[in-house]
């Protein structure tokens, strides 16, 4: 899933950066930049939460907007992304086009410089 939605992304125009685990994005979250991050709830040995979590207690990436790609459509996951600090919510499956649209809105113009976990 994150090599089709890497190309999808690459093809409108955006450098990706992918972490195949939660612990993988904090590493790549504390020596880079990044404009974007889109997160999923479940990920292999730190969760979408977690590296949320993590992402929001850094002065320097409190504002980064992080978007939550998941298949966690549950009530519970949605308040608890909302109270840790989620830029959007979408869940799997999705429209490309929704997707797009939120990347953007969180984006602003801003470069086009992703990580995907």
């Amino acid at each position: 899933m994150r090599g089709t939605l890497s190309r999808m992304l690459w093809l409108e125009g955006f450098e990706v950066i992918l972490a195949a685990t939660g612990s993988r994005a904090l590493e790549l979250l504390g020596t880079a930049f990044f404009d974007l991050v889109l997160l999923d709830v479940h990920m292999p040995d730190v969760d979408g939460f977690t590296v949320l979590s993590k992402i929001r207690e850094r002065p320097e990436s409190f504002t980064l907007p992080v978007i939550m790609l998941t298949g966690a459509d549950d009530r519970d996951s949605v308040l608890r992304s909302k109270q840790l600090g989620i830029s959007d919510y979408l869940v799997k499956p999705y429209r490309v086009t929704d997707l797009l649209s939120r990347i953007d809105r969180c984006l602003d113009n801003a470069p086009k410089l992703l990580s995907c976990a």
